[in-house]
């Protein structure tokens, strides 16, 4: 059995005081107003996505032969493209594509490095020389450039390019998690969980994984923008979702492909929903890390 000093270390564990959800949401949007701004315009898209049949003006394939290439006006917002199909639909349905194909690649491949960088960093050893040096392979070339060639080698598709970008996360959420992990094995209450009998993988899971659970949120929300310009990069190079579904990167890509300068609207609004969603989930991430790790912000402060 523990003494008392053991099991007074582990009911210390997580260290600081826990709030409740409602509490820490004022906290974070009381003193992180950027953040908290980006986070409202996240939750516009994705209810706009979410709802888009209840107020589109028309079915984001359907065309108008009447009204080809017509620029924004009152029956079109944004304009129609080259077949005349309406491009404010197609924008708010291309949303859906974008950020389901950016949600699920980023949960996969995030979800894989986390589990390798705790397991590798635990574990240790032979699996840890070993896993590292594969994920060094990958993160020899740059991500969007290995996804590019992922994509290519898998195909054209919606699974493909999840795969694509899936992959991409691995190596980075990877080692980020085990050098966090490294750190957290080596404090008291893990040391004193081994000493009360837990096993291995009971110590992971149970004490050493919940500690590294606000850094994943972290690399989720940071890398949730990545994966969206990397699915319009790789719509827009052609080896993305296959058209005529659309997602922002293929109706800046069909555009480009059949005229050299196309008219502005056809590439200003799907390129500006890529930057507002891009720019809102980056400022997310920055202000999520600053609101787990209070210290660190007051250190970069200091430093400027």
């Amino acid at each position: 059995m523990a003494d008392a000093s053991t099991e007074r270390l582990l009911s210390d564990v997580p260290p600081e005081q826990q709030h409740g959800i409602f509490a820490n949401l004022k906290r974070f949007f009381v003193h992180y107003t950027l953040g908290a701004g980006a986070l409202c315009v996240l939750i516009i898209i994705v209810a706009g996505a979410a709802l888009a049949p209840l107020y589109v003006p028309s079915d984001p394939l359907e065309a108008d032969f009447s009204a080809l290439r017509a620029a924004p006006s009152g029956d079109h917002w944004f304009g129609t493209d080259r077949i005349g199909r309406d491009v404010f639909s197609r924008v708010i349905y291309g949303a859906r594509s974008t950020l389901v194909i950016a949600f699920i690649a980023v949960a996969i491949g995030d979800g894989f490095g986390f589990a390798i960088g705790i397991v590798s960093a635990y574990a240790g050893g032979r699996f840890d020389l070993i896993s590292q040096r594969v994920l060094e392979v990958f993160l020899a070339l740059p991500a969007l450039i290995l996804a590019l060639l992922l994509g290519v080698a898998i195909g054209k598709g919606l699974d493909s390019i999840i795969i694509a970008i899936a992959v991409t996360r691995v190596p980075d959420s990877a080692r980020v998690v085990r050098s966090r992990v490294l750190s957290i094995k080596e404090e008291p209450y893990v040391e004193a969980a081994r000493v009360i009998g837990s096993t291995p993988l009971r110590v992971a899971v149970r004490h050493v994984a919940p500690q590294t659970l606000s850094l994943f949120l972290v690399i989720f929300s940071i890398n949730l923008g990545f994966a969206v310009f990397a699915e319009a990069a790789l719509s827009y190079l052609g080896v993305g979702v296959r058209p005529p579904t659309p997602t922002w990167g293929n109706m800046l890509g069909a555009e480009t492909s059949h005229v050299f300068k196309p008219l502005w609207w056809m590439f200003f609004f799907p390129g500006l929903a890529i930057v507002v969603t891009v720019l809102s989930m980056n400022l997310l991430g920055d202000a999520i890390r600053d609101f787990a790790d209070p210290r660190a912000a007051e250190r970069r402060e200091e430093n400027q």
